[in-house]
């Protein structure tokens, strides 16, 4: 396989945007052994000529397939900004925020949960973010600094945006239950109780 992706490359510098090989080198991108050399032959040519998709499909391919955390994270970031303002796709957007917020360490969980709110919120499906962010909240195989920002924001947009301080009450008590809360939840509980 590196042989074709090494030929691709040869057709790509006489031929630019060759239909063939950028098609070919896509579906490469999905194959472990070859995806990053694919991928990192085929984007400018994805992105020179507009084809958001194939971006999308190669983007994908990279989050599922490095084994470098900060490389997955990055794939992810671009993959939900390329989906959301390039094909209008806020539901594809908000998927791949979900698996960034899924990856992220809890000092880099603000913007994506903040990005999680505003695309649920365009998709009118705050109130089912919530949920999901509390049952991510919830999850004790997730480190405690992770949980605690996850049920933080999401208690926030319960109270804040949707006027419901119970529903976020029920994201923040099992911090309580769980012996994870620290001053903000506590805090934060106390305000909305």
């Amino acid at each position: 396989l590196h042989g074709a992706v090494e030929r691709y490359e040869q057709v790509l510098q006489l031929l630019p945007g060759q239909e063939g090989a950028v098609a070919d080198l896509v579906s490469l991108s999905k194959q472990e052994e070859v995806s990053e050399q694919a991928a990192t032959l085929v984007r400018p040519h994805l992105e020179d000529h507009g084809r958001w998709q194939d971006l999308a499909t190669v983007l994908d391919a990279r989050a599922g397939l490095s084994q470098d955390p900060e490389e997955v994270l990055g794939a992810l970031r671009e993959l939900a900004q390329v989906r959301h303002e390039k094909l209008g796709d806020a539901a594809g957007a908000l998927e791949a925020t979900m698996k960034l917020i899924d990856q992220s360490p809890a000092e880099e969980l603000a913007n994506p949960l903040q990005a999680a709110m505003r695309l649920a919120g365009e998709l009118d499906g705050l109130d089912a973010l919530i949920d999901e962010l509390g049952k991510r909240a919830n999850d004790d195989s997730r480190y405690p600094e992770v949980r605690v920002a996850i049920a933080l924001s999401a208690a926030y947009a319960a109270s804040d945006y949707l006027g419901d301080p119970d529903k976020a009450l029920a994201v923040l008590v099992p911090l309580l239950d769980a012996e994870l809360a620290d001053l903000s939840v506590c805090e934060r509980i106390e305000e909305l109780a």
